[in-house]
């Protein structure tokens, strides 16, 4: 089973997990588990999928990250967050 990871902007507390974990229940996007920032799932996202995660996460105040520096910098304001 391959591994695919999303990173999602803006996710900083559990209740942001939960949120993002019913999102997926109810697109129907299988995943093996939801982390602070990330999403594992259990296969790729097809184009349709993508877009549907993509509205329902605005939606909440989430948003998709697309190219590794926005990644990179959303990972070190997590790392940060954790710390203090």
């Amino acid at each position: 089973m391959a591994l695919n990871k999303v990173l999602v902007k803006n996710m900083v507390c559990h209740r942001c997990v939960l949120s993002v974990e019913d999102i997926l229940d109810k697109a129907g996007i299988s995943f093996q588990k939801v982390l602070f920032g990330e999403i594992h799932l259990t296969q790729e996202l097809s184009g349709e999928q993508k877009e549907i995660l993509t509205e329902r996460l605005k939606n909440v105040g989430f948003e998709l990250i697309d190219n590794h520096l926005s990644g990179l910098i959303e990972k070190i304001k997590l790392l940060v967050m954790q710390k203090a």
